[in-house]
């Protein structure tokens, strides 16, 4: 479902192996998944939602819970390759003005 990659212990990736819904239960699986993971041994972390083919209330507030938990052991969060319609909304919430965002 998800998988984290790392060239180097500065920056990791997190992508969703396949065609993802980032909602209701499968956005707790996606934190519950997220608390498993040391970031804390890196410099950044990039949210590729390249799969990700829809997300609601829930998976808004996964990623929310994720920037704040970054922020707490000062690691950078970028979200990369989202579709028009997934930015859209994350610039129509106004995500863009605290997590950087990179389409």
């Amino acid at each position: 479902m998800f998988k984290i990659d790392c060239e180097d212990k500065q920056e990791a990736r997190i992508h969703f192996e396949n065609d993802y819904r980032l909602s209701g239960e499968n956005s707790n699986t996606f934190k519950k998944w997220l608390k498993g993971i040391n970031f804390s041994d890196y410099e950044a972390i990039g949210l590729d939602l390249r799969n990700v083919e829809f997300i609601d209330s829930m998976g808004i507030a996964s990623i929310i819970w994720l920037k704040r938990d970054l922020d707490k052991r000062k690691v950078n969060l970028k979200i990369i390759n989202c579709s028009d319609n997934i930015l859209k909304i994350l610039k129509m919430l106004k995500l863009d003005s605290f997590i950087d965002i990179n389409s």
